[in-house]
């Protein structure tokens, strides 16, 4: 990939709260054929992260959003 998720766009919205982090991962199209690989980078990094307790990372393959695009 060209670039970092975030920095594709691919992560509208992360919540921090304490140690629990929560993240949004959206797809570049409904039937994108990376889209479970972007899912579990996305849970590897944040994973990663010191001090990382709880992790939930939402994913909807239909929601495009086009901000930045």
């Amino acid at each position: 990939m060209p670039a970092g998720l975030s920095e594709m766009g691919l992560v509208p919205l992360a919540r921090v709260e304490g140690n629990a982090l929560e993240i949004d991962v959206i797809a570049t199209e409904p039937t994108c054929p990376v889209a479970m690989m972007l899912v579990k980078q996305a849970r590897t990094v944040v994973g990663a992260l010191p001090g990382a307790t709880s992790i939930t990372i939402n994913f909807d393959p239909s929601r495009l959003d086009r901000v930045g695009r």
